[in-house]
């Protein structure tokens, strides 16, 4: 009987464990199940387009996602901000069919999601930018296997900023009448064609790496007047094709980075010393080298053109130092040169240029108000650039000296004044003392004064009222 009994209750604390594990699991995916969340209004939500929809959120609201996949068809109509946690973690995946992510609004803005699989064929687009939206911002986002990455038809003043964009048909499409768009220091990888513009004029694509598209790095068709610069064309099958189309290839001072120009720099400054010709479109100022970007914590930006691999990069705001380290691009090459474009705001000029601990002389390409280009070239191996300003290593020294000068007299000045003030103020003995005397000295004096008329109590109680 005891055995049973012991059965009977260990079966049932066993169950009622279970039960509550149950029980736990499932407040524990109740909770997770509101992954989405209005930042302005506080309230979660169980799908990205229940948040959109929500009568609560009205433009200018921030929608904050997080980590997971969400296998939705996303109609963004509001002028919000839509931010994932995290682009690797937080995934909109369209299940192969349609338009993921379609903007009907103005002023929306998308970052930090992969957006992947569409459809296939007109109108499908990891995120398709609707006829006559406008002013929308896209930006550190990952876009993968789609027909378009992000395409845009009649839209205008858009920007792409910060994407990888790779595994699609099209990476970037601007169709239809889409102009004065920017799009900016992506990396637009793997697509067949990478951007396609076809009767789109003004807009400004800049500070690009496409890199292994397998029909077309840029194919223009009857688009123009739109600027192309600081690119890197690295290995497509073609760099560009232009259609019924011109464009400007150049900011007349600095062009794009072709993997396949054969020219020289005879002058070493960076630039190529011939034009690269595409079709009827000239690049006047070929890059010798890889154009890149670094951004600082002052938020100025430093441009960099190399030849050499960027294997690191350091700006240290305490004390005005830029440090790069830079490698061989390939096993045979032992000639490098770096061109650095740099904010006077960042680092006045003149500088101090050191590779490996070791002073170089540089060149100063160009120089105004606000920035220097300058150039230096080394042998080759991983080295270590740093650069620093004359001016401030000048004043570091004898600012230092003044201020713990000033701090020490400070000091000194400080501590005699105590103890001069010390010396000077009687301790309460002392004043006790002072007083007794001082009441002793009026009792011997105040018998031998008359003064009829209260002229003593006048002096000493000047309120004092004679009636």
């Amino acid at each position: 009987m005891f055995r049973k009994l012991v059965f009977v209750l260990s079966l049932f604390i066993l169950l009622s464990g279970l039960l509550y594990v149950r029980v736990n699991q499932a407040e524990v995916n109740a909770l997770n199940s509101n992954r989405v969340h209005n930042i302005n209004t506080g309230i979660n939500y169980t799908t990205i387009q229940e948040a959109i929809n929500a009568p609560q959120t009205v433009d200018e609201h921030t929608i904050h996602v997080d980590a997971g996949i969400y296998y939705e068809h996303v109609v963004l109509n509001k002028s919000v901000s839509l931010v994932g946690e995290n682009a690797e973690t937080a995934i909109i995946d369209g299940n192969g069919t349609g338009a993921v992510v379609t903007i009907e609004a103005d002023n929306a803005r998308i970052s930090n999601f992969t957006i992947q699989r569409s459809g296939t064929g007109v109108g499908c687009a990891g995120i398709c930018i609707a006829s006559l939206s406008s002013n929308n911002t896209l930006s550190y986002n990952i876009l993968r296997n789609n027909f378009f990455g992000i395409a845009t038809i009649y839209s205008e003043n858009n920007t792409f900023a910060y994407n990888d964009i790779f595994s699609n048909t099209f990476g970037i499409a601007l169709l239809s009448g889409s102009k004065n768009n920017v799009v900016v220091g992506n990396t637009i990888s793997s697509n067949e064609d990478g951007i396609w513009c076809e009767y789109s004029t003004g807009n400004s694509i800049i500070g690009n790496t496409i890199l292994h598209n397998n029909k077309c790095g840029i194919q223009l068709s009857k688009s123009n007047s739109s600027r192309i610069y600081n690119n890197n064309f690295v290995a497509n099958l073609p760099q560009m094709s232009l259609l019924n189309s011109v464009n400007f290839l150049d900011n007349e001072f600095e062009g794009n980075y072709w993997s396949d120009y054969n020219g020289s720099d005879s002058n070493n400054d960076g630039i190529g010393d011939l034009p690269k010709t595409v079709d009827a479109n000239r690049d006047n100022y070929p890059l010798m080298g890889i154009f890149s970007v670094f951004r600082t914590s002052l938020g100025y930006k430093l441009n960099v053109i190399s030849n050499s691999t960027m294997e690191g990069f350091e700006y240290s705001e305490s004390n005005r130092t830029i440090k790069i380290i830079v490698s061989n691009m390939t096993k045979n090459q032992n000639h490098g040169f770096c061109r650095l474009r740099i904010p006077h705001g960042l680092l006045s000029p003149p500088y101090n240029v050191t590779i490996n601990n070791n002073s170089v002389p540089y060149t100063t390409i160009d120089e105004n108000d606000t920035l220097s280009i300058i150039y230096f070239s080394y042998e080759h191996s991983t080295l270590e650039i740093v650069i620093t300003s004359k001016i401030q290593n000048a004043l570091i020294f004898p600012i230092f000296v003044i201020v713990t000068s000033i701090t020490i007299i400070f000091v000194v000045a400080t501590l005699l004044a105590i103890i001069v003030r010390r010396r000077k103020k009687p301790s309460p003995i002392r004043k006790n003392v002072i007083k007794t005397r001082l009441n002793l000295s009026l009792k011997a004096i105040t018998p031998n004064l008359i003064y009829p008329d209260n002229r003593m109590q006048l002096m000493i109680n000047p309120n004092y009222s004679y009636t």
